[in-house]
């Protein structure tokens, strides 16, 4: 009778420390300092290959077993890991990883840094050009670049001006601007 009760016990103890050492659904959020969700943070098991990303306002699921150690990162953001335990729900908040960048200018033939570039170059942010009361994205570009001179080659309103950039220096190509929109180059109506 001892033998039995023994074994019983010893059958609830395996099932108990098995069903402890079980995966479980973890759920939680990964927020930024101001409290916003991060979209797009992964979120991975450490030392498997197991992982998911944060949905909307930052929120995730996984399935993790209590010893298990969660590793959150994202870009932009320190890496953050968090043992499992006892824990279904946990909330992360990431810190920013302020590194200095260093000023990369895109050239026709590849990219450089700024203190390598040899050349002129000038950025001119939206602000600059919505408080201005043209009516043509070229006249903006008036008194803000050194070296672009611009010709009005006719009185008629709206008409774009000519543009030149230090002066007439193509030998075989055309001398007008070479106009960049998200990435592609653009030769519409720039008004």
């Amino acid at each position: 009778m001892t033998k039995k009760i023994f074994l019983s016990w010893m059958a609830v103890l395996g099932l108990l420390l098995s069903a402890h050492a079980q995966e479980r659904e973890i759920t939680g959020s990964v927020k930024d300092h101001a409290g916003a969700g991060i979209v797009g943070a992964t979120i991975v098991v450490e030392g498997t290959t197991r992982g998911t990303t944060s949905g909307a306002d930052g929120v995730f699921s996984i399935e993790a077993a209590p010893d298990n150690v969660l590793v959150v990162s994202f870009m932009g953001y320190q890496s953050h890991t968090i043992r499992v335990g006892s824990q279904t729900r946990i909330d992360v908040v990431l810190k920013e990883d302020t590194q200095a960048i260093d000023d990369v200018i895109v050239v026709a033939f590849g990219t450089a840094k700024k203190e390598a570039f040899t050349g002129s170059a000038a950025v001119i942010k939206s602000d600059d050009i919505t408080k201005s009361q043209q009516s043509n994205v070229a006249q903006t570009l008036a008194g803000k670049v050194a070296g672009v001179q611009l010709t009005n080659t006719s009185g008629q309103p709206g008409e774009s001006p000519k543009i030149r950039i230090r002066g007439f220096s193509s030998l075989n190509a055309g001398n007008d601007p070479l106009w960049i929109v998200d990435g592609m180059p653009y030769s519409g109506d720039l008004n």
